[in-house]
């Protein structure tokens, strides 16, 4: 039994050894027609040397070429280079096959004439990805490449010419591509370093690439470590480009998935992770198209603008919302963002043809100063560029907590908003103004202005405003308290706040008090015709016209003392001119004038009023109009 071991062990060490012998006494010049005719037969033309080829055996079996060049015999495809190694598998050597384990190319140089635009190859493999068997056809072709590739490649120096049939062309130099384990079934590392040149339009920029992937009989998976795109010359603006994530292909049902994609660029930030049902259903017909994706997006909306060449009317926007595409209707659910100080969330429905939108949404602070307006002459040059006929349909509810327009805050304010091309209306309108429920309608018409500017017609009922707040909104001081209604019909346009308020509206209230004295309180009777100021009736109703509110009826009275009168209170210049009469006792009538700043009027006897006065009486108002007052009713002092 040993015996026959170690003849067998003998017999083994001879084979070996005689099968070296025949691998050390092979022709290096078979090997070297071997390549030269793979070449041929795989490409359809020679490759042409001008030293011959050497072959190695050590450190391993290989060939080394010297400068060459290879050309497509139309003449449409040539290349070139200085030096080349390809490391061949022994073991395939033996049983006839020449397979290529690893390549390494030098000064490598690729000029392809092309037979339609670039732009035209993007456009047919978009259609393309429409046809599965198209698709299949393209991915069965792939599989076999890299079954036949070296298992690693490497082009150090490279340089690659596109040439379009207009003449324009891209370049690519220098190019350096670093390839490893490329085989079906494996991790294939990419790392490609180089920088495109453009003819038409002229452009320059630097691309850096590294991902690894894996392609099998069933899949494609894609690990993008690092892709990067930095502009240096030609581009709109000047920051880099870069995408990072993971993506994964499924050849049976066309589905591509991706996580943890990050995209960066010019004022924009995206994250996002979902999938797209089936990508040929999506490109063959995106209405049919099924999506699927959470998002994270932050953008400078103004500076993506001014790349595109149009105005936006935000500086910041972020965003996160989980996204859904479904038969041409677009879904944003658990959406939450801010855009400058404005923070929103809610839900929302687009669709597209015919657009429209619709859904919930709900701002912590809502506030139309925003939307301010640029200068007449500005605005005037952008006239054309707001086409409302294209803006969209809609059907919102809109909540806010705060709702503010110049000096005016609404609280809890909760609308429904419909309207299209502009136009839109809010109706019905609740929220608190005031201390009191607000009961309202709404309708804004965009105005062609830019940034964003409406025309607002608002009609509104309070019931039980605090009149304290109401003074403070519109003269920005407390002159009267109390509970008081409010009816109006207003009008104003967001850009130009409260100098383009017109409108109607009244006041009634029944029960107020003034923080100013409306008559001398060192005046005797004072006390007895309106002590503390208290007054049982107050009336007023007004027309307002840019920003000036002209009171046509104002009354205020009590039992043994009454104020009437009319004038007009200008808003934008904060000052009030009012005249009317005071009665005092149920007989005595006296001309009043209220004037000058809002925040600090004087008020006065008017003895240039036509009104009804003692004549008996000198009244002089630089005198001591308490005095006056007491010799006018008969009190002595």
């Amino acid at each position: 039994m040993i015996r026959k071991i170690l003849l067998s062990l003998i017999l083994l060490i001879l084979l070996a050894g005689g099968g070296l012998f025949a691998l050390l006494a092979t022709n290096s010049d078979i090997i070297i027609d071997k390549f030269n005719s793979y070449v041929e037969s795989s490409t359809g033309a020679p490759l042409i040397s001008q030293t011959r080829p050497v072959f190695t055996l050590l450190p391993n079996r290989g060939l080394e070429l010297g400068a060459s060049s290879w050309q497509k015999p139309d003449g449409s495809v040539s290349i070139s280079f200085s030096r080349a190694s390809v490391l061949i598998s022994s073991h395939d050597l033996f049983v006839g096959r020449f397979i290529i384990k690893n390549f390494t190319v030098e000064d490598l140089k690729l000029t392809m004439h092309l037979d339609k635009s670039i732009k035209e190859y993007f456009t047919d493999i978009a259609g393309k990805l429409g046809q599965r068997r198209d698709i299949d056809e393209v991915m069965r072709l792939l599989l076999k490449t890299l079954k036949l590739s070296p298992d690693s490649i490497n082009v150090k120096r490279g340089r690659i010419c596109l040439i379009e049939p207009s003449g324009n062309s891209i370049l690519f130099s220098p190019f350096t591509l670093h390839a490893n384990d490329v085989q079906p079934g494996s991790s294939t590392d990419f790392s490609l370093n180089t920088e495109i040149t453009g003819s038409t339009p002229a452009f320059k920029a630097r691309a850096d690439l590294s991902l690894a992937a894996l392609f099998s009989s069933n899949e494609a998976s894609f690990s993008v470590k690092n892709a990067r795109l930095l502009p240096l010359e030609g581009f709109s603006f000047d920051k880099q480009l870069l995408l990072s994530g993971s993506l994964n292909y499924d050849y049976g049902n066309s589905a591509l998935s991706f996580s943890s994609l990050e995209f960066s660029g010019p004022d924009i930030s995206i994250k996002a992770s979902g999938g797209i049902e089936s990508l040929s259903d999506f490109y063959r017909d995106p209405a049919l198209g099924s999506v699927s994706a959470t998002l994270d997006l932050k953008s400078s909306p103004n500076g993506l603008g001014k790349i595109l060449g149009f105005s936006q009317p935000f500086s910041a926007l972020e965003l996160k919302s989980d996204i859904t595409w479904q038969k041409g209707r677009l879904g944003l659910s658990a959406m939450q963002g801010k855009a400058d100080t404005l923070v929103f969330r809610g839900d929302l429905q687009t669709t597209f043809l015919p657009f429209h939108i619709a859904g919930d949404l709900h701002f912590d602070e809502l506030s139309l100063d925003s939307f301010k307006g640029r200068t007449a002459k500005e605005r005037s040059s952008d006239l054309e560029q707001n086409d409302f006929t294209r803006w969209p349909r809609v059907s919102l509810r809109i909540a806010a907590d705060r709702l503010r327009w110049d000096r005016l805050l609404l609280e809890k304010a909760d609308m429904h908003m419909s309207g299209q091309s502009g136009t839109y209306e809010m109706n019905p309108l609740t929220a608190t103004l005031a201390g009191s429920p607000v009961t309202a309608s709404m309708k804004a018409v965009m105005l062609p202005t830019s940034p964003l500017s409406a025309r607002i017609g608002l009609n509104f009922s309070v019931p039980q405003a605090e009149l304290e707040d109401i003074c403070e909104l519109l003269l920005k001081r407390k002159l009267l308290k109390g509970k008081s209604a409010i009816n109006a019909s207003l009008s104003f346009t967001t850009s130009r706040g409260i100098p383009s308020l017109s409108g109607s509206g009244s006041i009634t209230s029944s029960k107020v008090k003034s923080s100013f004295d409306v008559l001398p309180s060192s005046a005797a009777f004072v006390s007895l015709v309106n002590p503390g100021n208290s007054f049982d009736k107050l009336f007023l109703s007004f027309q307002a016209k840019a920003g000036r509110i002209d009171v046509d009826s104002f009354s205020l009275s009590a039992p043994r003392f009454s104020l009437s009168g009319k004038g007009l209170l200008d808003l934008p210049k904060k000052t009030i001119d009012a005249a009317g009469s005071m009665r005092i006792g149920g007989s005595t009538v006296l001309p009043v004038r209220l004037f000058g700043d809002v925040r600090d009027p004087q008020y006065s006897l008017d003895m240039r009023s036509n009104a009804d006065t003692p004549a008996s009486i000198d009244l002089t108002l630089d005198g001591d109009l308490a005095k006056q007052l007491d010799k006018i009713i008969g009190i002595p002092r």
